[in-house]
């Protein structure tokens, strides 16, 4: 099967009309021609498909290609027909008569490369019809879903390698863009590849310049760019429909006239946007991932990211849109650390805790009012939004759990109408196999199912629970059981739709204890995607060059040195005065007391309260744990906040510490901050504050007190009082001079010398706790507000629902948290927003909604960030 390399490079040039292959398509191509088992691993836009459409066109026979979309197929055959090739597609949108065209044309020898979805291989009839079609290659593209620890599993992939059951083996070739070492072996076991030539090659696209901006203000970042260069083309991807529409909103309101896409679009609406993107109509484009598989835009000079993605691929796999056309070309994350909890929160509730399982089960059973060892009969109506109110655990969450669950087969999800939504996942032979294969008592429920999905012309159907029962004459359970094993052998996929409220509990309640569910699998994943998001995390930290970082990521060893253009690498590159190298000196003692303090408090402590203790600044936890007692409390007092933390981000991007993963992360020192700042302080025993009636408000107030006496006397605090003094001090509030007592509450020569200021100081601090946040009767026109809010609806929704502005409605609703009502928020506020505003009120309990704002950036609008910070202050204070 040996064919020269110098016929593939007239092939390249007769039909594509290329000059020359890419780096690493030679090599590839020349393997294929040799008949070897290939795994090929190139970037977005690298070429892959001339890999295996270039000796297709050498070969005698057809070329078997495997591909995930059938817009991807359609565009491939249709432009290989225009250089003349005969290619065709198999897809589910062909009508019968037409898919046997095609298989008679391919019988015949006519057809060159043939494309099918791996779905269409699990039906053992297309298989074997496949069986006497002449192959002469199989191509296996997006190889990476055959994995399991990939970033995008399919599960039919699985069934590529039951092609050689019923026929003798042919080459493979697997390509993909984003295979890391480990994905790699998967898809060589999974795929069973014979000692295959393994090339990863061409992740060095030279032409893009790889950057972080650290910013909290991201649209005015997009802003500025889009009229910097008001010509070039702009993708701009965003981690939710919500914030690919507050975007989208916020740079049109600044003269940008920016679209978005995200799937809760229409499919026409999605269609006119993609081709006015595509077409050069809209230059700025605003979009969830659901955008960019397949699209052939060439000309991109910019992809921005406004959150992290969970993966390293992921995250190349979209920045690669960029510049396909050769020409410089940007791909920018902007990032602010507390970016990562949205992602955590993802995890966590994509992947929830055994309890948090266990408890949502226990729930579901306790509605349904069956007995122990019964399975109920009727669908439970309760929607995701009452289920987290009645549990209080966010709407997210419980989505997790359901879906969850679904998986396993344990319920079903339905509209609150009885109208169930099924996609199909695969053929309607391998539908039709399945049922021949079935138990005969379950045969009659799954004809009933299938009824529905062979006489529709959409992958998505919709139907009356109600009807179907009735029609078909099947019980619920019966009818539970069926959907059960279409769901478990992948046939077909409920999709709870918005709002949904019907639950369908498939497994009877136990008779004792709880419904027993192994969830190890589960873990495991959630251990792998938290890893694969510190590796995320660190891309955006790291401060060596960012493209060697993503080379070795996927273990790309063709290129050596650093790019010279990326963020890391052009930041290094500055020149730096003299009075920068002083401030650098400077900011390395800072350093230097992070990573000691880090290590003194064992770890186990986040970003602000190690900042707290080297600046001595007296905060909540600082009293709480006592932590004025350790010996890097105050090294770098001089410095302000602010630069502490700025420090402390820059100490994590060289790897010196390091940020824990979780929706509360912690620091601590790496191995190399360790070495490099020995010697450390032993750890802390911390120790809980736990003196009776302490007024921790007062306490603080003291601290500081304290901290501003000793700057003043240059001695250390505790030589000024003692904690335990100021502890008396804060438990019995002395209203005067006569109340304070000498030796409980300080030494003679202390308080002689402090003891107005003391009482000032202790009047103060009540007097603020009690006038900052003052109480408000909830009134007519508040409670009106509060009757709007619905399960579902926004801030916006509600504003509409009573015909006033958004910023009203948000007073009203913070008003009404404030007099105490009680109220959910995942509706109102979004998780981001949610993190990064408790994040800072954490340490300014009192700041002013603009200081919030100056905070957190242009992730919100103003009458959003208004009820998160009333949110935030009750979750934090106990009081709006």
């Amino acid at each position: 099967m040996s064919r020269n390399i110098e016929e593939a490079r007239t092939v390249l040039k007769r039909v594509f009309g290329y000059e020359a292959f890419r780096p690493g398509q030679d090599d590839i191509v020349s393997a294929v021609l040799n008949g070897r088992d290939v795994l090929g691993v190139m970037p977005t836009g690298g070429g892959k498909s001339i890999c295996y459409q270039v000796p297709a066109l050498l070969f005698p026979a057809c070329t078997l290609v495997i591909s995930p979309l059938v817009a991807l197929m359609k565009d491939q055959t249709e432009r290989l027909r225009q250089h003349g090739v005969e290619a065709y597609a198999l897809h589910a949108g062909m009508s019968q008569g037409d898919i046997n065209n095609v298989m008679f044309d391919a019988h015949a020898g006519r057809i060159k490369l043939l494309y099918v979805a791996p779905e269409r291989l699990e039906s053992a009839s297309f298989r074997q019809t496949l069986s006497t079609v002449s192959l002469s290659l199989l191509a296996v593209d997006e190889a990476h879903c055959v994995s399991e620890w990939g970033h995008d599993f399919r599960p039919a992939y699985r069934s590529i390698a039951k092609l050689f059951e019923s026929r003798q083996r042919i080459p493979i070739v697997a390509l993909t863009a984003t295979a890391t070492p480990d994905v790699r072996a998967d898809i060589i076991t999974s795929l069973g590849l014979h000692k295959p030539v393994e090339i990863v090659r061409g992740f060095d696209r030279s032409n893009l310049s790889f950057r972080v901006e650290r910013t909290p203000h991201k649209v005015e970042f997009i802003t500025r760019l889009a009229k910097a260069e008001p010509q070039s083309v702009i993708l701009v991807y965003a981690g939710s429909r919500r914030r690919v529409d507050t975007i989208t909103d916020e740079l049109s309101k600044r003269g940008i006239p920016a679209v978005g896409y995200h799937a809760g679009k229409t499919p026409d609406q999605r269609s006119a946007i993609q081709e006015a993107f595509v077409g050069g109509a809209s230059r700025v484009l605003v979009a969830t991932n659901a955008f960019g598989m397949g699209i052939d835009k060439a000309d991109v000079r910019h992809v921005i990211h406004t959150d992290l993605t969970l993966t390293v691929e992921a995250y190349y796999q979209e920045a690669g849109r960029a510049g396909r056309d050769g020409l410089s070309s940007t791909c920018t994350l902007l990032y602010q650390p507390q970016d990562r909890r949205l992602m955590d929160f993802f995890i966590e509730s994509t992947y929830p805790e055994s309890r948090d399982v266990s408890e949502v089960l226990q729930y579901l059973f306790e509605r349904s009012g069956v007995a122990p060892g019964d399975t109920a009969s009727e669908p439970i109506h309760a929607d995701t939004s009452s289920i987290a109110a009645d549990l209080h655990r966010s709407v997210a969450l419980v989505n997790g759990v359901l879906g969850l669950l679904e998986r396993l087969g344990i319920l079903l999800r339905t509209t609150p109408t009885g109208r169930a939504e099924m996609r199909i996942r695969t053929t309607v032979e391998r539908f039709r196999e399945f049922i021949q294969h079935a138990p005969t008592e379950r045969r009659h429920a799954l004809e009933a199912i299938f009824r529905l999905a062979a006489f529709s012309d959409e992958k998505s159907v919709s139907f009356s629970l109600h009807g179907i029962l009735k029609q078909s004459s099947i019980t619920m359970h019966e009818f539970g059981e069926a959907i059960r094993m279409l769901h478990v052998a992948r046939i077909i996929r409920y999709t709870p739709p918005e709002g949904g409220g019907g639950i369908v509990l498939l497994q009877p309640r136990p008779r004792s204890g709880a419904l027993a569910l192994d969830l190890t699998d589960v873990h495991q994943r959630r251990d792998h995607a938290k890893r694969k998001l510190d590796a995320m995390v660190r891309y955006a930290d790291t401060p060596q060059c960012k493209r060697n970082f993503i080379l070795n990521y996927f273990g790309d060893s063709s290129v050596t040195g650093t790019c010279g253009r990326c963020s890391s690498c052009m930041k290094s590159a500055e020149p730096r005065p003299a009075d920068q190298l002083a401030s650098s000196q400077a900011d390395e003692a800072v350093a230097l007391a992070l990573i000691q303090a880090a290590h003194e408090l064992g770890g186990k402590f986040g970003r602000h309260v190690v900042v707290d203790v080297i600046t001595a600044t007296v905060s909540e936890k600082v009293v709480s744990f006592r932590l004025d007692r350790s010996t890097t409390w105050g090294r770098s007092k001089s410095i302000s906040r602010s630069h502490a933390l700025r420090v402390l981000d820059e100490v994590i991007e060289r790897g010196d510490l390091v940020r824990s993963s979780g929706q509360f992360p912690t620091i601590a020192p790496t191995a190399e901050g360790v070495r490099r700042a020995r010697p450390l302080p032993k750890p802390m025993e911390l120790q809980f504050s736990a003196a009776a009636g302490v007024d921790t408000d007062v306490l603080r107030a003291l601290m500081s007190f304290r901290e501003r006496c000793a700057d003043s006397e240059g001695v250390a605090a505790s030589t000024v009082v003692s904690l335990s003094a100021l502890e008396a001090l804060a438990t019995d509030l002395p209203a005067g001079l006569p109340d304070i007592v000498p030796g409980k509450h300080g030494s003679g020569l202390f308080l002689a010398r402090y003891g107005p200021e003391i009482v000032n100081v202790i009047t103060h601090a009540r007097k603020e706790r009690i006038t900052a946040v003052p109480k408000v009767r909830a009134d007519a026109q508040v409670m009106a507000v509060v009757d709007a809010i619905r399960p579902g609806r926004t801030l916006a929704d509600v504003a509409r629902a009573l015909r006033i502005t958004p910023a009203a409605a948000a007073q009203g609703i913070q008003r009404a948290i404030e007099s105490g009502v009680e109220i959910r928020r995942e509706d109102l506020v979004q998780e981001n927003v949610m993190a990064s505003v408790m994040d800072f009120l954490r340490d300014h309990r009192f700041a002013k909604l603009r200081n919030v704002r100056d905070h957190v950036g242009d992730i919100a609008e103003l009458p959003e960030l208004r009820v998160a910070v009333a949110f935030a202050r009750r979750e934090l204070f106990g009081s709006a």
